[in-house]
């Protein structure tokens, strides 16, 4: 369900964040990077860097990143120049050293030091650190999971433009994740990231139009009200250290309780015209062969027909149509889920989908392993009863 594919954590553009206005000279280096001289660029900003200018810094760290004609990348003097920027507090280094740390490129591979460094980025306002500090916290990787928390900062880099975000937060309104059902609200993000080119929103623009109607899927406007991030770690200060730090203890798990179910009625309606909504990866994520070697929950282990207290969460729907139509749309995903097994229950004024009747945790880890094999970030989180 959630969100959009990526190989890889997004870096963003060259100029990110960043305002040329406040410092000429990184303005006058990318001008030349733009216009096919790489060389020049380093020309530009090298001096500057050395004097401790921070956007020139940044623009070094890219620069060996990227490379370009007759410049060769070299990773180890990329890092150097974004810790220099970092330490001075320049988000877009902050967030592309976080990348580093995460990917292990350039450096030992660190995931604290990576969801670290996310979150100073993203407590700044960076976008792109916002997008991938909820990543982290939604799959609950090198952090605790913290769903509703992942929520906040993604609906923030929606606000502030990010089309990977921006889909995230149709996502989020059409399924009702930690937010009331809103198909018209998620009408709105999907257009806009569609505006942007992103395949997958206008997939799910085109597919919520007919359902809402096209007067009630608006793309201008203000974007909605959003609360306060869950994950607030302090900025970083300019002596802070690049060393390996621990990661906030701020976060925490959401387990809901699971209320009274029942099944699903009446026949299921057809299958939507979209493919699986494309989803960010995994650091390491199951492939499809992968996924299909593990066999499916039996009743002795604890599966739909089995007398277990853990079930899983698929989503929540507004009301039984709606509930009835996100069913169809994961047992048209593939063979983990059948009709049969998925049940509704009420709950915080919204119908929640669920699977269940597992004997432990990670029988139901199982299923949700098996689901996003199908749909590589589908909600489903183990509950107990």
């Amino acid at each position: 369900m959630l969100f959009a594919g990526l190989a890889a954590w997004p870096s963003g553009s060259w100029a990110q964040t960043l305002d040329p206005n406040e410092a000429p000279v990184f303005r006058d280096g990318l001008a030349a990077f733009e216009a096919g001289d790489p060389q020049a660029a380093y020309d530009i900003w090298a001096p500057a860097a050395e004097a401790g200018e921070p956007l020139a810094q940044y623009g070094l760290g890219k620069l060996y990143e990227t490379g370009g004609p007759g410049f060769e990348p070299d990773l180890e003097q990329s890092v150097s120049w974004y810790e220099k920027s970092a330490g001075q507090g320049v988000p877009a280094a902050l967030n592309n050293l976080a990348r580093f740390y995460a990917e292990g490129r350039g450096v030992r591979r660190d995931t604290d030091q990576a969801v670290l460094l996310w979150s100073q980025a993203a407590r700044l306002g960076h976008p792109h650190a916002q997008y991938n500090l909820g990543l982290a916290l939604f799959r609950g990787e090198w952090v605790e999971q913290d769903q509703a928390g992942a929520v906040e900062w993604f609906l923030q880099s929606a606000a502030a433009g990010l089309p990977e975000a921006q889909f995230a937060a149709g996502q989020i309104f059409e399924r009702g994740i930690y937010r009331e059902t809103d198909l018209p609200r998620a009408a709105q993000w999907y257009g806009r990231a569609a505006d942007q080119g992103h395949v997958a929103s206008q997939q799910s623009a085109e597919r919520l139009a007919p359902v809402i109607g096209a007067e009630a899927a608006p793309r201008a406007g203000p974007p909605p009200p959003l609360s306060s991030p869950a994950v607030a770690p302090p900025p970083p200060s300019a002596a802070e250290s690049p060393a390996p730090a621990a990661v906030p203890s701020t976060v925490f798990e959401v387990s809901p309780p699971v209320p009274p179910r029942r099944p699903l009625t009446g026949s299921p309606p057809a299958p939507a015209a979209e493919a699986p909504a494309e989803a960010p990866a995994r650091t390491a994520p199951p492939s499809t062969a992968q996924t299909a070697e593990r066999p499916a929950p039996s009743a002795s282990e604890g599966g739909a027909t089995g007398g277990g207290r853990w079930r899983v969460w698929l989503g929540s729907a507004a009301d039984e149509a709606e509930a009835e139509r996100l069913a169809a749309q994961l047992v048209d995903a593939g063979p983990a889920l059948t009709a049969g097994q998925i049940e509704t229950a009420s709950g915080d004024g919204r119908l929640r989908l669920l699977a269940g009747g597992f004997a432990d945790r990670d029988a139901a880890q199982t299923l949700c392993d098996r689901l996003r094999g199908q749909v590589p970030a589908a909600f489903c989180i183990p509950v107990e009863e």
